[in-house]
């Protein structure tokens, strides 16, 4: 987190460097070697774009709030910093795409930022949390390496979960000498471990109302003692949740009105419908929790990054049939399937009387992993059956219909 009486000097010189095109650039964490990996990307003729969500091949999924809060942080559109524990599991997605970041010094790690999963080997925090300012050499270096571990919580390492190492780091040529100017950063991990956490997309909107009519959800993990009110004491060791309407928005920044915690920087403000989820900026500054957000040539360069990093699946030995999600759910929900070898495939929808309501699949498919929707389009409430059947495996779930 940066230091408050910084923040008039280094907030100026964003404001010459955005008005150009800005070349993607990589580091190599094994050779430091550093190169332009896109010096010009192509910027659609939209105003709103995301890249996919993915659920993940782990079971368990959570809705977020859709209705604005009433319990706020004083003068604030947010509720204060909570323990995700008290709301959710963290092994439920879309929590367990948040990221704990962590460096190596001397034989041992050391907490840093947060993060979030963006691809199943990409992770999207700030640019100031991949380098650091070496007061001999006069200038910021590069951390050698840096450790990423979903779902931290409690102080442990999630067991249901892998944790990954970086391989290099993605960020724009105006922060190579200097994070502050463009505090965005993407990081490559050598692990795919978001295959089984599954991740959030990214987006950008240049409609200032979407930002003011819309609830934003944030994980993070807070790391030390708020310097706003000494008795808000952290430790970096449990993944907190809040989310709420924004209090600051402009060219550059959406926030609220908390005093950012060191520990947060990195972490993402999302929008989700329960259905699709996108990371709209960065914690880069304390003061009203300021967000680098995502513009425009930010999201088509790391648009063009996303889709060329999103690796194959591994095709799991059995079949598997997972969860609906939502579960409740209004009108429509989604389950995912995998089958280990080219077979026939059936999956349909029963009533409580074993009578099919509705056909979902019928066809011979290649071995791999697949989603489908279910739109319950003139069915009453009640409870339903999603069977699978395909070869000698059959599996069934209970879903909820609520109208």
């Amino acid at each position: 987190m940066i230091k408050l009486k910084t923040l008039i000097l280094l907030i100026i010189l964003p404001f010459r460097l955005f008005s150009q095109i800005d070349s993607l650039i990589s580091y190599e964490n094994k050779t430091k070697e550093i190169k332009i990996v896109l010096q010009s990307y192509s910027s659609e003729d939209k105003n709103f774009d995301f890249t996919q969500r993915d659920y993940g091949t782990e079971e368990g999924f959570v809705f977020l709030p859709t209705d604005k809060p009433t319990n706020t942080y004083s003068g604030a559109g947010f509720i204060d910093y909570t323990p995700v524990q008290n709301f959710f599991s963290v092994n439920d997605y879309p929590i367990r795409t948040a990221v704990k970041l962590f460096r190596y010094e001397n034989d041992s790690i050391k907490q840093t930022c947060s993060g979030i999963m963006i691809t199943a080997d990409l992770v999207l925090t700030a640019c100031h949390c991949i380098q650091y300012y070496d007061k001999v050499a006069n200038k910021y270096l590069f951390l050698d390496s840096l450790l990423a571990i979903p779902a931290y919580d409690n102080g442990r390492e999630n067991p249901s979960f892998r944790s990954g190492t970086s391989q290099k780091y993605f960020f724009f040529k105006s922060a190579l000498y200097h994070p502050l100017t463009k505090d965005i950063a993407i990081i490559k991990l050598r692990e795919p471990i978001g295959i089984k956490t599954g991740w959030i997309g990214i987006a950008f909107s240049d409609d200032d109302n979407f930002f003011r009519n819309n609830l934003f959800h944030k994980l993070s993990y807070p790391g030390t003692v708020d310097v706003s009110d000494s008795t808000r004491v952290y430790y970096g060791d449990t993944l907190y949740y809040n989310y709420g309407t924004l209090d600051l928005i402009d060219g550059f920044y959406i926030g609220y009105n908390i005093f950012g915690i060191p520990g947060q920087s990195g972490s993402s403000l999302f929008y989700t419908d329960n259905n699709q989820y996108y990371s709209f900026g960065v914690l880069n500054w304390a003061t009203k929790s300021r967000h680098m957000k995502i513009n425009k040539d930010m999201f088509y360069a790391f648009k063009q990054l996303i889709e060329n990093n999103i690796p194959n699946k591994e095709i799991p030995n059995n079949y598997y049939l997972s969860e609906a999600y939502p579960n409740p759910f209004n009108q429509s929900t989604k389950v995912n399937y995998v089958i280990p070898a080219n077979s026939s495939v059936q999956i349909s929808v029963y009533d409580i009387l074993g009578r099919v309501v509705r056909s979902l699949v019928s066809e011979y498919q290649t071995k791999g992993n697949y989603e489908i929707t279910f739109n319950a389009n003139n069915l009453a409430s009640g409870i339903y059956f999603i069977r699978m059947r395909s070869g000698d495996f059959i599996s069934t779930k209970k879903i909820i219909l609520m109208k």
